[in-house]
């Protein structure tokens, strides 16, 4: 058995202890807050989410020829967060509020025979909360090369300002130029409209209080059905997005109609308490479309659902409608 002496034992492990840390080494990079040689006029920065997939790899540096990890200290999310906030507006209600989303920020460097280049990649979202849900409103990726003769590792936090400046400037002039989209408003509102009651079209009369069916608005050819008449009634939806006042709103319209096309009677049957009863096929449908807005106005919206959601409510609705006029008929035959 050998025996090593004590000294070269401790020396082991001190020049152990020395390799461990310079594993660990890492170059710190700091996002040092500078005012904005151009303040954004239409937004203002909320919160600042890192949503990279690997929120530990921020790229390398090198230091003496050799790969060092670069490092932010206090965290990439918390060094942005303090960017922002010191860097833009105030929170102010007639400005759009936004998250801004990390998706890709990586630093790298490579030897040249001009001296070092240092590399910033960068991927950021713009994305606006309407009721608790975030929706992007705009993606933006750069990257950019600088060389320095000595440490070009110096040139990243300059590099990661001025990419944020750029991009801060672009999702303002977007606002800017698509001033008419709801999307791109400060506020957002959902609102469920009652159309007026004389829209007459050829084909279409809409439910009014004023308006009753009268024979002449059947114009299809009867059936082999068993029935004196028939009310081809439906729904019509719409949805037309708007910007009033600096509002994004997006008017919800739902009425019941009358189709006259689809509509027939019996010339042998259409007396005035046949005609009574379409009307109240026309009514039931009037009365299913106002429980409809009601369902719709007591709704929860986002900007990711709204659609799928109102479809979803307007489906329901007309399956309810189907089923009550299938039991009028059948109380009343």
């Amino acid at each position: 058995m050998i025996y090593l002496p004590r000294f070269i034992l401790l020396l082991h492990f001190f020049l152990l202890d020395i390799f461990v840390a310079h594993a660990q080494e890492s170059f710190p990079v700091e996002i040092k807050t500078e005012e904005l040689t151009k303040l954004p006029s239409r937004f203002y920065v909320t919160a600042v989410t890192d949503n990279r997939k690997d929120t530990l790899n921020n790229g390398f540096a090198l230091i003496n020829k050799k790969k060092v990890n670069i490092d932010f200290p206090d965290g990439l999310k918390n060094q942005l967060q303090e960017y922002f906030i010191n860097s833009l507006p105030a929170p102010d209600t007639s400005l759009l509020p936004v998250t801004i989303s990390i998706k890709k920020l990586v630093l790298t460097e490579r030897v040249t025979s001009k001296g070092n280049i240092a590399k910033t990649d960068v991927t950021i979202q713009f994305l606006r909360s309407y009721n608790d849900e975030l929706t992007q409103l705009l993606e933006l990726s750069t990257w950019m090369e600088q060389g320095a003769l000595k440490d070009a590792s110096k040139l990243q936090e300059k590099n990661i300002r001025d990419i944020m400046k750029r991009m801060l400037q672009q999702f303002d002039k977007l606002l800017i130029d698509h001033s008419a989209d709801p999307l791109l408003a400060p506020k957002i509102e959902f609102r469920v409209i009652n159309p007026p009651d004389d829209k007459l079209l050829d084909d279409t009369i809409f439910w009014s209080t004023d308006r009753k069916l009268v024979w002449d608005d059947f114009h299809g050819v009867p059936g082999d059905e068993i029935y004196a008449a028939q009310s081809n009634c439906a729904f019509g939806q719409g949805i037309e997005p708007t910007v009033e006042n600096g509002t994004g709103i997006f008017y919800i319209t739902i009425r019941s109609a009358f189709l006259k096309k689809g509509s027939w009677y019996k010339k042998d049957q259409n007396t005035d308490e046949v005609l009574k009863h379409e009307q109240l096929h026309f009514d039931i449908a009037e009365w299913q479309i106002r429980k409809l807005r009601k369902t719709i106005t007591n709704s929860r919206f986002t900007l990711n659902n709204y659609v799928e959601k109102i479809n979803f409510l307007y489906n329901t609705a007309w399956e309810e409608y189907k089923l009550i006029q299938i039991a009028y008929d059948d109380e009343t035959t």
